[in-house]
C-alpha cells in the first residue's frame, strides 16, 4: 500500500497547528507555544518583542531554570559550558541580568530565528542531562545492533582488523563521549593543510529504543561538545529505525547536522548503507597508510588485502 502524501502532508499541517498557539503581549510583542515539548513533557514557549526594526526573541527562562533543578547553573559548570557553545552556534546570546537566552532577528528572518532558538531550548533541556550519566551507560543506549551490523560490514569486505572500535573524545563541558569505530585518513600531499590526518568517528544509535527525540538531541549534543582533532574531521552518525518516531528523530539529526558539521546515514536504506560502507572501505583501504601502520603495530596484527 502507497502512503498518500498530500493526505499525510494535510494531517502533518494540522497536528502541528493544533500545537502551536500565539497571543499578543501588553508591549506589542507575542507570546509562542511551540510544537515541541521539555523534559517534563510541557510546551516549550518563546517570547517575541519589538525592539526597533527588528524582533527580540527569549526562551522565557526556561533553560535558567532547568539548569538550576540540575544545579549546573554556575558558569564553570559542564551544562552551561554546553549552554554557551550551543547558544554561539545558533548565534544567541545570554542575557545574564534577566537569566534569559535570546536571539535578534529581522523581520525576514523571524520565523527561523524562533524556530532555531526552540531547537536551543529543546536541546538543553533533553540533553543536560546526559552529561552526568556515566559513558559506559551511553554507550549501551546507542546502537548496540546496529554496530554489529556494521562490524559485519567491515569484516565481509576485510577491514574490521583496520578500524579501531572502542575509542572516546573529549568534550568542551567535561563529557566523556564514546565512539563505535574510528581511523584515520592520510591527506593528499599537495592539500596545504596544517594537519596530516583527517580523523573519522562514527557514532550509532537505534532510534526504536527509549525515547527517540531524546536520544538525537542527546547525539547533536555530542556533535557539538566532542572536540575533534582538527575542524575537517568527520563525524559520522548511522541510525537505524522502523518507526514513525524514529523517522521524527532522524529527520530532526538532519536538520542539526548541515549547522552543527556532521553526516547522518540511515543503514536501513540500501543506498545510504552502501554508500556508508563504500566509503569507509575506500578510506581504510586507500587513503590511509600512516594510520595502517599506527593502528597495526599498536594491536600487534598482521593484515592482507584479498
Amino acid at each position: 500500500m502507497n502512503a498518500d502524501c498530500a493526505d499525510l502532508k494535510e494531517q502533518l499541517i494540522q497536528h502541528l497547528t493544533s500545537k502551536v498557539d500565539v497571543k499578543p503581549t501588553r508591549n506589542g510583542g507575542c507570546a509562542i507555544r511551540t510544537p515541541f515539548l521539555d523534559g517534563d513533557g510541557d510546551p516549550i514557549h518563546v517570547i517575541v518583542d519589538p525592539d526597533g526594526d527588528r524582533f527580540r526573541i527569549d526562551d522565557t527562562s526556561t533553560i535558567a531554570g532547568h539548569l538550576f533543578t540540575l544545579g549546573q547553573h554556575t558558569l564553570n559548570t559542564p551544562a552551561f559550558k554546553l549552554l554557551r557553545d550551543v547558544a554561539e552556534s545558533y548565534g544567541a546570546e545570554l542575557d545574564y541580568n534577566r537569566g534569559t537566552v535570546i536571539l535578534n532577528a529581522g523581520g525576514d528572518r523571524l520565523l527561523d530565528s524562533v524556530m532555531d532558538l526552540a531547537k536551543v531550548i529543546v536541546t538543553m533541556v533533553t540533553a543536560t542531562p546526559f552529561i552526568r550519566v556515566d559513558p559506559n551507560r551511553i554507550r549501551h543506549r546507542g546502537g548496540s545492533r546496529l554496530r554489529t551490523r556494521i562490524k559485519r560490514e567491515y569484516e565481509s569486505r576485510n577491514i574490521m582488523a583496520l578500524v579501531e572500535d572502542s575509542y572516546e573524545l573529549r568534550g568542551t563541558s567535561g563529557a566523556s563521549w564514546p565512539v563505535d569505530f574510528h581511523w584515520w585518513t592520510d591527506k593528499p600531499a599537495e592539500e596545504p593543510l596544517s594537519v596530516a590526518q583527517q580523523h573519522v568517528y562514527v557514532v550509532t544509535a537505534n532510534l526504536d529504543v527509549q525515547e527517540p527525540m531524546t536520544k538525537a538531541n542527546h547525539l547533536a549534543t555530542l556533535a557539538l561538545d566532542a572536540q575533534r582533532q582538527s575542524p575537517a574531521d568527520n563525524l559520522r552518525v548511522v541510525v537505524e529505525h522502523s518507526r514513525s518516531r524514529g523517522r521524527e528523530a532522524l529527520s530532526l539529526l538532519r536538520t542539526h547536522s548541515e549547522r552543527l558539521a556532521f553526516q547522518v546515514y540511515d543503514f536501513d536504506v540500501t543506498d545510504e548503507r552502501e554508500s556508508f560502507v563504500a566509503q569507509s572501505v575506500k578510506e581504510i583501504t586507500e587513503n590511509s597508510q600512516t594510520w595502517q601502520q599506527f593502528w597495526l603495530e599498536k594491536t600487534s596484527r598482521t593484515f592482507g588485502f584479498n
